[in-house]
């Protein structure tokens, strides 16, 4: 094999798959990335047999082969290279992959490439979904927060794609808190019901662009997105998603409008002092959202924001990350928080858009 690429090229295709690397085990092969070369242009795969991501780039191809080598080098030698164009080859004579440019010049052991798992692609003619860029990335983005953190409960660190009646839902959980994005789509489609592993698509937001489309395929346990040249695929997970519908309030007592940026400076600000820096005690008033923490150990803290209550008022319990994610997700001055009683599950929604739907649930300790 022996190519002429761009160097800026192949660094940004490799740190798009590098993610699906297993580094764990450098000697393993899947701790390696198999490049192919096509007609004008290589092909390269990295799995670790869970997650895969496969990746074309244009370069010039001089003789024709495939290679398995490692992926953490193969990188570290590139991002390096300082020419804009490398030559990458290799010789009959040994089992070593070389690397040149004007300025340098390096050699990496190879691994047996045919000894390498295949990566077989979902081979459908039409995608399950396609979406902007902008749409999927803004679905992720509201949601993935509120996953699970640990792998106590696998099925809490998916994101429950839900399509029925041309309506996609985007749900999350960690069993404490629950986020929900609505999307209408333009056409109508079979429905769809799906456990999608969190990094898998936290790693795909990273890669989309606002304004070209995703595919996303689905076939036998596997999700896949197609986006411009790189292509990422997942196992599903197996399980049934919890009914979210059913924790979620139908009518509340309590209406309390707030500005956002003032929310997030004052429950911030308090929660420094609080134990863990998570709980924080809300008084609610008519015109008046007072934010206290009493920590024997630190002292005490006091914020004071400006809000309307259209209902009684009321003292109750918060998580202020659970508070503070959900306000940094939302576009809008003003946000809405929905309360029925100091114990039961609470509603944040931005103002005047019914789209994006947080649950929590207060905290329940002495306050």
């Amino acid at each position: 094999m022996k190519i002429l690429c761009q160097t800026n090229l192949i660094n940004k295709a490799l740190q798009s798959i590098k993610k699906a690397l297993n580094v764990k085990v450098q000697n393993s092969l899947l701790s390696g990335i198999y490049i192919k070369t096509l007609d004008d242009s290589i092909e390269m795969k990295a799995s670790d047999m869970e997650f895969s991501a496969i990746i074309k780039i244009p370069v010039r191809v001089i003789e024709h082969g495939e290679i398995l080598v490692s992926g953490d080098f193969f990188t570290n030698v590139l991002k390096g290279t300082r020419s804009e164009e490398v030559e990458i080859y290799t010789k009959d004579t040994d089992r070593l992959l070389y690397i040149e440019s004007n300025a340098s010049e390096y050699s990496l052991l190879t691994m047996p490439v045919n000894e390498y798992p295949n990566i077989e692609k979902i081979q459908k003619d039409q995608p399950a979904l396609v979406l902007k860029g902008n749409i999927l990335k803004d679905l992720i983005s509201k949601t993935a927060f509120a996953c699970a953190k640990d792998n106590s409960k696998p099925i809490f660190r998916c994101i429950y794609l839900n399509i029925k009646d041309s309506v996609l839902n985007c749900v999350a959980t960690d069993s404490h808190r629950l986020a929900i994005k609505k999307y209408n789509l333009s056409e109508s489609i079979q429905d769809i019901n799906l456990l999608i592993p969190n990094e898998f698509l936290i790693e795909v937001a990273n890669h989309l662009d606002d304004e070209n489309d995703v595919e996303l395929y689905v076939s036998s346990g596997k999700i896949a997105v197609q986006i411009n040249n790189l292509y990422m695929q997942t196992s599903i997970m197996e399980g049934v998603f919890p009914d979210y519908n059913k924790i979620i309030p139908t009518e509340f007592n309590i209406k309390v409008s707030f500005n956002i940026n003032e929310m997030i400076a004052a429950v911030e600000n308090a929660s420094k002092f609080a134990k863990d820096k998570k709980y924080i005690n809300c008084q609610i008033n008519k015109d008046e959202f007072i934010i206290m923490v009493n920590n024997p150990d630190l002292g005490k803290a006091k914020e004071v924001i400006g809000c309307n209550n259209s209902g009684m008022d009321i003292n109750i319990t918060f998580n202020a990350e659970y508070i503070v994610q959900v306000l940094k997700k939302i576009e809008s001055e003003k946000a809405n928080l929905f309360i029925n009683s100091s114990t039961a599950p609470c509603s944040i929604k931005q103002d005047k858009d019914d789209s994006y739907n947080y649950i929590v649930s207060p905290m329940r300790v002495n306050n």
